[in-house]
């Protein structure tokens, strides 16, 4: 469980779940802008280390489509990579709610 602005609860990508909430309410980290070097994304994230103390870190999300996916896996030594648009081998397209890639070496 996370607390999100003072609700106790779980996320779930784009989605959390806490009491009082109505369900599916919408969630999405806070951003801490874009680095002026590389133009990525930077985020907040609350950290608890191993003492129970909390802090604020900030880190880079970096977004790869899923050929740029199949790119690098295939330069990793995979011989074969198949690009689903979901876990019963839907077709990849503009309708696909995820990707999912399956590699064989």
């Amino acid at each position: 469980t996370r607390t999100v602005e003072g609700y106790e609860g779980y996320a779930n990508g784009t989605k959390f779940v806490g009491e009082g909430l109505p369900l599916n309410t919408f969630y999405m980290q806070k951003s801490a802008g874009v680095d002026p070097e590389t133009g990525e994304a930077l985020w907040w994230k609350d950290v608890t280390d191993e003492k129970g103390n909390s802090y604020t870190h900030e880190f880079v999300q970096r977004l790869y489509s899923a050929t740029e996916l199949r790119t690098m896996m295939l330069k990793a030594g995979f011989k074969t990579v198949e690009i689903c648009g979901d876990f019963d081998g839907a077709p990849y397209n503009q309708h696909a709610r995820t990707a999912v890639l399956i590699a064989r070496k």
